[in-house]
């Protein structure tokens, strides 16, 4: 009767001594937060398809901004949306469009990488069209696919990133960056 109780006991202070290890890590700026073979089994290990329809919206970072449920707030931050249609070409290549309506389209084009975690990383040139509102633009988009959650209930496949104004237009200039999240349509 003993046995059982102490062996309770010995894995109660195993498991405390993990949290502990576990929450000193995370308070070292570039200590790994969790165990490899921990995350191995939180998440799966296969990537989200990269071909189809992804709703796209950007935001400007402004960390001294809470929205605080106002929804005016919220819009001020919005920087750009649209639909990005993607497809896959080739081994390693993503091309496609970014439209965001109105006749403003980019032409994207890229590389798609598995990242060894089950997530994929991105990079995407988006080019204007000549003789439309989206001429002479062009912007970078840098992302990684979301984890898919092996218990997660309707979890919608996403990549985030960041997009990066590599030319300046309308006054504009290069350099601007705001952070994005894309959600694929079924």
């Amino acid at each position: 009767m003993k046995q059982p109780i102490l062996l309770a006991f010995a894995a109660s202070i195993a498991l405390t001594a993990s949290s502990h290890a576990v929450a000193d890590a995370q308070a070292r700026p570039n200590a790994q937060r969790v165990p490899n073979y921990l995350a191995t089994k939180l998440v799966y290990r296969t990537g989200w398809s990269i071909p189809g329809k992804w709703v796209y919206r950007s935001w400007v970072d402004r960390p001294d901004v809470l929205i605080n449920g106002d929804a005016n707030t919220a819009l001020s931050l919005l920087f750009g949306e649209g639909t990005m249609t993607l497809s896959v070409p080739a081994a390693g290549k993503v091309a496609g469009t970014f439209d965001m309506g109105g006749g403003y389209v980019l032409d994207l084009t890229g590389t798609v990488k598995a990242a060894g975690t089950g997530q994929t990383a991105i990079h995407m040139a988006g080019l204007g069209r000549p003789s439309t509102p989206t001429a002479g633009w062009e912007y970078d988009y840098d992302g990684m696919t979301t984890e898919r959650w092996p218990k997660s209930i309707g979890q919608v496949p996403a990549f985030t990133g960041s997009v990066f104004r590599a030319k300046p237009h309308d006054g504009n200039p290069a350099g601007f960056v705001a952070s994005f999240i894309a959600v694929k349509k079924p």
